[in-house]
């Protein structure tokens, strides 16, 4: 392969991993928002690290959840979304940060509309044989009170 095709196929494979990458992201947004933690299972690694920040309205920290494993992370949304009606968030401004052919660091935007919240996700991929899987995932929120 010359270098002008090696470019070609670099920037392909850049461009794959982005879609890739945003699907991923998509995917976990609907599963949140259909509240199908069982989903999180093709979405996650199974030694996911996923941490969750917000600020309470008149507080002057954040408050942080580290969640350690698939499992951990399915039980504590499950229990912390129980009762609410599907989510309508939307994913948005996706970055990808550090790509290489089975690892990526990215961020993207998150906003969602009934609960007035909008946040940003940094997050590292790991490319595995059945596809793009997320190994952590941190949210940090922001409480729109307007």
């Amino acid at each position: 392969m010359n270098a002008t095709e090696q470019a070609t196929a670099n920037a392909l494979a850049r461009a794959q991993a982005r879609l890739d990458l945003a699907e991923l992201m998509a995917r976990y947004a609907r599963a949140v928002d259909a509240l199908a933690f069982d989903q999180l299972a093709a979405i996650f690694t199974p030694d996911v690290q996923v941490r969750y920040s917000w600020q309470p309205f008149g507080a002057d920290q954040y408050e942080t959840r580290a969640l350690d494993g698939l499992a951990q992370a399915q039980t504590w949304l499950r229990d912390r979304l129980t009762g609410r009606t599907e989510l309508r968030r939307f994913m948005s401004g996706l970055r990808i940060l550090e790509h290489g052919p089975d690892h990526a660091l990215g961020s993207v935007q998150m906003h969602e509309r009934g609960m007035r919240i909008s946040g940003t996700y940094g997050f590292e991929a790991v490319r595995r044989e059945r596809g793009w899987r997320l190994r952590r995932l941190d949210l940090v929120e922001e409480i729109l009170w307007v």
